[in-house]
């Protein structure tokens, strides 16, 4: 893991100095935009440069070897939400211009890491401490797999805004958008109802269905996989049993909604609407992966995941409302878990250092010399 420890400090230390330091301006003292410039870069270079990763070389042979450009893709586009329309766009786009798969690495890397930290910067209220939990809590790796989900959720992120203002016209559009590149990022539709204060009669409704979901897993596989051919995607009943979720991660991924349980009416007390979204999302979070643990822990993983950024948000939040008696504890108690998490989850149950490769910043340049003069092969 000896990468991500490196990648962790330096971002932590970018952070840090981005919310210490002020700069003088005609308009009284700033934080420096320059560092959080190099914040963001320096994650999404460690995203677009890679070569290899989780299923990084999947999209690489499908690139190379099946996607066609244009006019020609033309004749192999589908509109179906489950054949993800505007990825295929986008990948033809590149394909027609002869562009290395790197760049299209990048391109995808850019803006998902960019939406997210956006995200980071504009909720949390602890910079530092929002960045660490983005890493431990296993968001910004995810970032390096899956490249249509990401998207997705990255789209989705940025529609959150107009839907706390609640201009639901734009809230809605982009997520209509965002399910091009993957259709169950219409996840993101029950946002206009996640706004009621946690703990109250509709959190134990809320609960109570997840409950359920979990125990009768087996007897609504039937409505499941409807459910899934309706969004474009066929599985069978057999694709969602398993052998279950972690119950590690379960814990580590519950950890705030028992927190938010627990301190209910100190956080709570002068909570606002916003701040009920992401608590009541981390709530969904954790209540996908509890569902997980009677079935397919691939499959559940990844739809839990279009809520993962929202505990980010969330437990800095709750943690600021709490006792300062017990907050420090707390406090420190999360950040101990949190890493011992991350590295479980990226040195023991997988091995990050050895599936991971990347190009050097030279190979990158060539790569985009030759695409930006017409010579790329």
């Amino acid at each position: 893991m000896t990468k991500l420890y490196i990648l962790l400090a330096v971002s932590i230390v970018l952070a840090y100095l981005y919310e210490n330091t002020y700069v003088p301006t005609l308009n009284g003292p700033k934080r420096p935009k320059y560092l959080y410039v190099a914040l963001v870069a320096v994650l999404i270079c460690f995203n677009g440069f890679r070569g290899e990763y989780n299923d990084t070389w999947t999209y690489r042979d499908a690139y190379v070897h099946l996607v066609k450009g244009f006019p020609e893709a033309w004749e192999h586009l589908s509109w179906d939400l489950g054949d993800n329309p505007g990825f295929e766009l986008i990948q033809s786009w590149f394909k027609t211009y002869n562009t290395d798969v790197h760049l299209l690495l990048m391109f995808f890397g850019f803006w998902t890491v960019l939406f997210d930290m956006q995200f980071i910067k504009r909720y949390s209220i602890n910079l530092v401490f929002g960045v660490y939990l983005f890493f431990t809590t296993g968001c910004y790796v995810f970032t390096l797999a899956a490249i249509k989900q990401c998207m997705a959720v990255a789209i989705c992120l940025m529609a959150i805004p107009y839907a706390n203002d609640r201009k639901w016209g734009r809230f809605l559009l982009l997520v209509l958008f965002s399910s091009l590149f993957h259709p169950y990022s219409l996840l993101y539709l029950i946002v206009p109802f996640m706004y009621f204060r946690p703990w109250t009669k509709a959190s134990y409704v809320l609960l109570a269905i997840i409950v359920a979901g979990g125990l009768l897993l087996e007897p609504l596989l039937g409505t499941v996989v409807d459910i899934t051919a309706a969004l474009g995607k066929e599985y069978s009943e057999n694709s969602f049993r398993g052998e279950g979720i972690s119950i590690i991660r379960l814990l580590a991924c519950a950890a705030p909604v028992i927190l938010s349980f627990a301190y209910r009416r100190e956080i709570f007390r002068d909570s606002t609407r916003e701040q009920h979204l992401f608590v009541n999302l981390s709530m969904i979070y954790a209540g996908i992966l509890f569902v997980g643990l009677f079935g397919n822990p691939m499959y559940f993983s990844r739809l839990a995941l279009y809520f993962a950024i929202m505990p980010v948000i969330a437990l800095p939040w709750m943690l600021s409302k709490i006792n300062p008696r017990y907050r420090q504890l707390i406090t420190a108690v999360a950040v101990v878990g949190y890493f011992g998490y991350f590295y479980y989850t990226h040195a023991i149950e997988t091995h990050f250092d050895s599936s991971y490769s990347a190009l050097t910043l030279q190979q990158f340049w060539h790569y985009l010399y030759e695409a930006l003069s017409g010579g790329a092969a």
